[in-house]
């Protein structure tokens, strides 16, 4: 039997267990929870509408099998140690059990966080755009508050945001003059909207300003983007 050395005397190795399982409902419950955040995510039509897909299945057993398995030592080690020592190892379990899904958002919006460009990036690409479309006498404005908005929102990418300046059309000729001009920032989102807003076509460009997704279909089928 192992032995710790404790308050001037030598325990038995049943301290060493009871931190052992301790630890595992502290690792089983915070798995348990990641697969259980897992399939939550990937169940977003219904469990059951989901259960004929491949990642819901697998997510779904491995949170049984997480949650059995745990059930299993438990019920197996709980005579060995004291009620409040089993309540003890529940609690903690519980505990990660729950609150791993908030953990793993909140390391999601960190991370989203992090992506998105800064403040004097964004200054910077919405003052080069506006002196572009000035110098070349495009017809449109930067609408600053949506652009931020879509920058915050998506991250990864500076969002410009371009709001037809009279009742005219949105027209192929001016997009390809602003895309001919756009400055080297690297990756960027582009939009185009008509004066009422109800008519838009959305570019993301690429670092050399090539068209690498553009949407809606209809109007980039239109345009040959």
């Amino acid at each position: 039997m192992l032995y710790v050395y404790i308050g001037g005397k030598w325990r038995g190795g049943v301290i060493i267990e009871k931190l052992g399982f301790l630890l595992l409902s502290i690792v089983l419950g915070g798995i348990s929870g990641f697969f259980g955040f897992i399939l939550v995510l990937s169940t977003g039509g219904g469990l059951i509408a989901s259960l004929n897909s491949t990642p819901s299945i697998i997510s779904l057993l491995l949170f049984l099998i997480m949650i059995g398995g745990y059930l299993s030592i438990f019920i197996l080690l709980r005579k060995r140690y004291s009620d409040m020592f089993s309540v003890i190892n529940i609690i903690v379990f519980l505990i990660f059990l729950l609150s791993a899904p908030a953990i793993q958002i909140i390391q999601a919006k960190m991370e989203h966080n992090l992506a998105i460009p800064s403040q004097e990036s964004q200054k910077r690409v919405f003052s080069e755009v506006n002196q572009i479309i000035e110098e070349n006498d495009i017809p449109y404005k930067i609408d600053i508050n949506t652009s931020e908005n879509d920058t915050k929102e998506y991250g990864q990418r500076v969002y410009v945001v371009l709001v037809r300046k009279d009742n005219g059309d949105i027209r192929k000729e001016e997009i390809i003059k602003f895309l001919g001009k756009s400055p080297d920032i690297g990756a960027l989102s582009s939009s185009f909207y008509n004066s009422n807003n109800d008519y838009v076509i959305g570019l993301n460009l690429d670092k050399d300003n090539k068209i690498t997704q553009c949407t809606p279909f209809d109007i980039c089928k239109e345009f040959d983007f």
